[in-house]
């Protein structure tokens, strides 16, 4: 009489997290890897073994969710310099942290996250401070509405809250309009003549302009300027 086997057990949730870990750990997967790759990486693993995997790896800080280039999800380990930022917090912070990682480089306002976290003024002030101390979030003034916006601290805040490259705070600065016009006029002057391309190339270069990424609209405009002044003509090739 043969005797019955007991049914062999699949890995756990907490071995799938280690071999998630592992996994992600691998050098070109150090900026996030994707669902269907971890998936194809754990072989016959049950999805929603993966699913638990990575949600309790989120919960213990130590995998992060981020978009991809092509709109998929990738999950990436946190550094230790990141999980030693979020050592400590308490649910209040993380709330507060998804909110304003939610809101990207638009930013939110007290008065949002105030609602959206359902807290009060003083606790969220305190829970502020919290993460700007740890670098997490920073403030950034509207130039638009003059009030406090926060972002994540290593995001850079869109044109619709800073006003674009020529605004310095809430002023328009006119000095660094001069000194691109200036600029752009000493390489055509120079060529003899030069595209908008070239010109931006040339500002780039330069260093001019320090903690701010000039776009190619921007050199149009000081172009367009010129152009309006008298100081240079637009020519077609």
């Amino acid at each position: 009489m043969s005797a019955a086997k007991r049914p062999r057990k699949g890995p756990n949730v907490k071995e799938i997290a280690e071999q998630i870990v592992r996994v992600c750990s691998a050098p070109e997967n150090r900026k996030g890897c994707a669902q269907d790759d971890l998936e194809s990486a754990l072989g016959n693993t049950a999805k929603d073994v993966i699913l638990q995997a990575l949600n309790l790896l989120i919960k213990q800080n130590k995998l992060v969710p981020c978009p991809g280039h092509d709109g998929k999800m990738l999950f990436r380990l946190k550094t230790a310099e990141e999980v030693a930022k979020f050592q400590g917090l308490v649910a209040e912070d993380m709330l507060v942290y998804q909110e304003v990682e939610r809101a990207g480089t638009s930013g939110i306002s007290t008065k949002d996250l105030s609602t959206r976290a359902n807290l009060q003024p003083p606790q969220l002030t305190k829970v502020l401070k919290t993460l700007e101390t740890r670098k997490l979030v920073r403030p950034v003034k509207s130039m638009n509405k003059n009030k406090k916006m926060y972002l994540l601290y290593d995001l850079e805040a869109s044109r619709e809250i800073t006003g674009g490259t020529f605004y310095s705070g809430q002023e328009f600065d006119h000095e660094l309009i001069i000194r691109l016009q200036e600029a752009a006029l000493a390489i055509i002057i120079r060529e003899d003549s030069a595209s908008a391309q070239k010109v931006h190339e040339f500002i780039e270069q330069s260093g001019l302009v320090h903690g701010k990424q000039l776009e190619m609209s921007d050199i149009t405009s000081v172009l367009d300027t010129l152009v309006y002044d008298g100081r240079i003509e637009k020519a077609r090739d």
